[in-house]
């Protein structure tokens, strides 16, 4: 209560506005006048939120809200940063089906006839969608599990086979190939017993002529054709090969 006739406002203030009530009285009565002051100011503590908040998924609405203390009341433009306005106007601005491209530092700017002022970034992060992710996650498990059952029976099946070829020893090799073995197999013998394999052909060789040598100049009379005279040829003539080839053994 000021008993003053005058009340001088030297700075005055937003929060000076109001009602003001003027009093005046005697011994006749009282009488009171009311007087309104509204004190016009720029926009101040501008701030910007969004519904719902924290992470947005990709492909979900955002609305965002701008407030500030103005008098008269502000109007509000909306801007991204590294950017210019994103040409939506009023206190809300509403993002559907948002994407990656959209997330960013927003910020909005209140003004009136007295003054304009921007409020602070609000950050807006879209994620992915969880089904996408899921979705993601299934095929990469499924193709590295399948990856490695393709790697597990590509193993199985090269052990197999070298069991395999174990179990039925070497196969036939070329004529090079087994010349070589038997000269190595030749070498690897006890003196007593090598001979060059060429050596056991020719010596082979000349039983056969021998054989059939002996078979050929053997006459038998012909008063003597009968089945007793031919066995003992025969007898003779595979004696002939025994008897040649023992020696040939003897001196191996």
């Amino acid at each position: 209560m000021n008993q003053r006739q005058q009340i001088i406002f030297n700075r005055i203030l937003s929060s000076d506005s109001g009602q003001y009530i003027c009093e005046a009285q005697n011994e006749l009565g009282t009488k009171s006048v009311p007087v309104s002051i509204d004190v016009k100011y720029g926009p101040k503590d501008t701030s910007v939120s969004s519904s719902p908040s924290g992470d947005i998924e990709e492909g979900s609405s955002v609305t965002l809200s701008c407030s500030s203390d103005a008098n008269p009341a502000a109007q509000y433009t909306w801007f991204k940063e590294h950017e210019d306005s994103v040409e939506e106007s009023g206190q809300n601005y509403t993002i559907t089906n948002i994407t990656s491209e959209l997330g960013g530092n927003y910020y909005c700017q209140a003004r009136n006839a007295i003054g304009r002022h921007n409020s602070t970034f609000l950050s807006i992060h879209v994620t992915k969608e969880t089904s996408q992710i899921t979705t993601t996650v299934a095929i990469t498990t499924a193709a590295v599990f399948l990856i490695i059952i393709l790697l597990l029976l590509l193993f199985l099946w090269m052990r197999r086979k070298m069991a395999s070829r174990k179990a039925s020893g070497p196969g036939p090799g070329t004529v090079e190939e087994n010349i070589e073995l038997a000269n190595r197999t030749n070498r690897s013998a006890p003196a007593a017993q090598r001979e060059p394999i060429e050596g056991q052909d020719e010596h082979r060789h000349d039983a056969s002529i021998h054989h059939i040598s002996h078979s050929e100049n053997q006459e038998v009379p012909c008063c003597l054709a009968g089945s007793h005279g031919q066995s003992d040829q025969t007898d003779e003539a595979l004696y002939s090969v025994v008897i040649f080839n023992g020696t040939n053994t003897a001196s191996e």
